[in-house]
Protein backbone atom coordinates (compact mmCIF):
# COMPACT_ATOMS: atom_id res chain seq x y z
CA UNK A 1 0.00 0.00 0.00
CA UNK A 2 1.42 3.37 -1.03
CA UNK A 3 1.21 6.22 1.45
CA UNK A 4 -0.60 8.73 -0.78
CA UNK A 5 -3.00 7.46 -3.40
CA UNK A 6 -5.38 10.12 -4.70
CA UNK A 7 -8.12 7.60 -5.46
CA UNK A 8 -8.30 6.69 -1.75
CA UNK A 9 -8.37 10.22 -0.29
CA UNK A 10 -11.90 11.07 0.83
CA UNK A 11 -11.32 14.38 2.52
CA UNK A 12 -9.41 16.64 4.86
CA UNK A 13 -10.60 17.47 8.37
CA UNK A 14 -12.11 20.95 8.77
CA UNK A 15 -9.64 21.76 11.56
CA UNK A 16 -6.75 20.87 9.27
CA UNK A 17 -8.00 23.18 6.53
CA UNK A 18 -8.55 26.01 9.02
CA UNK A 19 -4.98 25.56 10.29
CA UNK A 20 -3.56 25.63 6.75
CA UNK A 21 -5.53 28.76 5.87
CA UNK A 22 -4.39 30.57 9.03
CA UNK A 23 -0.77 29.52 8.56
CA UNK A 24 -0.71 30.56 4.91
CA UNK A 25 -2.29 33.92 5.75
CA UNK A 26 0.33 34.61 8.42
CA UNK A 27 3.33 33.55 6.32
CA UNK A 28 2.16 34.78 2.91
CA UNK A 29 -0.38 37.58 3.50
CA UNK A 30 -0.23 38.74 -0.13
CA UNK A 31 -0.95 35.29 -1.51
CA UNK A 32 -4.02 33.14 -1.34
CA UNK A 33 -4.83 29.48 -0.95
CA UNK A 34 -7.43 27.92 -3.19
CA UNK A 35 -10.54 26.72 -1.43
CA UNK A 36 -11.72 23.15 -1.74
CA UNK A 37 -15.32 22.10 -1.94
CA UNK A 38 -16.69 21.33 1.53
CA UNK A 39 -18.95 18.31 1.87
CA UNK A 40 -19.98 16.62 5.08
CA UNK A 41 -17.87 13.46 5.29
CA UNK A 42 -20.86 11.48 6.54
CA UNK A 43 -22.47 11.97 3.12
CA UNK A 44 -19.55 10.41 1.22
Amino acid sequence: MRLFRSDELLGIARETLEFVLEASEETHPNEYMGFLRADDARKL
